[in-house]
């Protein structure tokens, strides 16, 4: 073969690779079901944007095309929060936080809608924020809805839409510190899960109508116990995970416990404890999910399961949320749906993971179908 048609064969293959990849990034209007909120294009630096998603059904990328967009949610605003399918953006210049439904192809263009909060106080913005919740969606009745927003340490806010100020309370427990908010409707209540090893509670705003911040008191969820079969190595090894607890609501109103353990080695691939890297700052340690451990919640008690049934669970920076796989084709049932750096998906029965076809990945905030 001359160089000539050398050169000709690698620039066909080029294209016809170009035109694959565009083929696999789909053109959406509107369509239901879970989605991963990717970085946004803003085109010729107007208010017009192409909305980049990732479908986890076809596990493949999608795409909503010139979108115009309003100047409080394009940069430097950036995306903070999801929940309910909601997306929360908070506006760099003035920390306001705007609830939009605006990148959920679930939501008619015609339902479009911003919903703009009160700036934090001065000594807010520099916390990060570790995500949002919505007690009920914005755009049904605004005196139902109360926003919460968990930031990194001792302090959650909350506030309705069209509130002037933040309600604040910033005493909460150690064990709190980097866990994230999740609203009950079985229960009007916003938990924050401990993160104590073997033992499970959470603080708890139960909501009320007329008061901010919701009356509090503390849920006693009971022991988290490891399963009896399982082996005494791999209970060593999970002893030296670094865990973080997850409270995650059904449609039909069970509460589930999901426990994430997440193991980091050494240089040599050795298994190291979260202490020891506390104790050795300045070494490197690589980290990878070791495991997913689910309970039920039944009364006081924490029942652990390996079947969830036809539910999937969803956790990222957005409000944890699950939903029945059979109504969403293509979700895998009885899987927690993960990132780690990748997306991931871990099934639940068998301890197998599957990781989806997403690199890149920048904003770990899954939108839940809009209720």
């Amino acid at each position: 073969m001359s160089l000539k048609n050398m050169w000709k064969l690698c620039f066909r293959r080029r294209q016809d690779a170009s035109v694959a990849r565009e083929r696999r990034i789909r053109t959406l209007s509107s369509s239901s079901g879970p989605y991963l909120l990717l970085p946004m294009e803003v085109m010729g630096g107007g208010e017009a944007v192409n909305i980049n998603l990732y479908d986890p059904r076809m596990e493949e990328s999608v795409k909503i095309r010139n979108q115009t967009l309003p100047p409080e949610l394009l940069p430097p605003s950036t995306f903070v929060g999801s929940s309910r399918g909601w997306t929360a953006c908070m506006n760099d210049e003035d920390f306001r936080i705007h609830l939009t439904n605006m990148f959920n192809p679930s939501a008619s263009e015609n339902s479009h809608r911003v919903v703009s909060l009160p700036p934090f106080p001065c000594s807010s913005p520099t916390r990060m924020i570790k995500n949002v919740s919505l007690s009920s969606s914005p755009d049904q009745d605004d005196e139902d809805c109360v926003v919460a927003v968990k930031f990194r340490g001792n302090y959650i806010v909350f506030c309705r839409p069209g509130d002037s100020t933040w309600t604040g309370y910033e005493s909460l427990h150690e064990s709190l510190y980097a866990t994230l908010v999740m609203y009950s409707r079985r229960d009007s209540s916003f938990y924050l899960p401990a993160n104590i090893f073997h033992h499970t509670s959470a603080l708890a705003w139960k909501m009320n109508r007329t008061e901010l911040p919701p009356d509090t008191h503390v849920l006693k969820l009971g022991p988290v116990q490891l399963p009896d079969s399982m082996p005494e190595r791999e209970r060593e090894l999970l002893g030296l995970c670094c865990q973080t607890k997850h409270l995650v609501e059904s449609p039909t109103g069970e509460i589930f416990v999901v426990v994430w353990y997440l193991q980091f080695t050494d240089s040599n691939r050795n298994p190291v404890s979260w202490l020891e890297q506390e104790k050795n700052p300045e070494k490197e340690y690589w980290g990878r999910t070791k495991r997913f451990i689910v309970y039920r919640q039944e009364d006081t008690t924490q029942c652990y399961t390996e079947d969830i049934g036809d539910l999937c669970i969803f956790l990222g920076k957005n409000e944890s949320f699950c939903i029945p796989a059979s109504s969403y084709p293509g979700l895998k049932p009885n899987s927690v749906y993960y990132m780690d750096g990748f997306v991931r998906v871990y099934h639940l029965a068998t301890g197998s993971i599957h990781r989806l076809p997403l690199q890149d990945l920048h904003t770990p905030f899954w939108l839940a179908p809009l209720q």
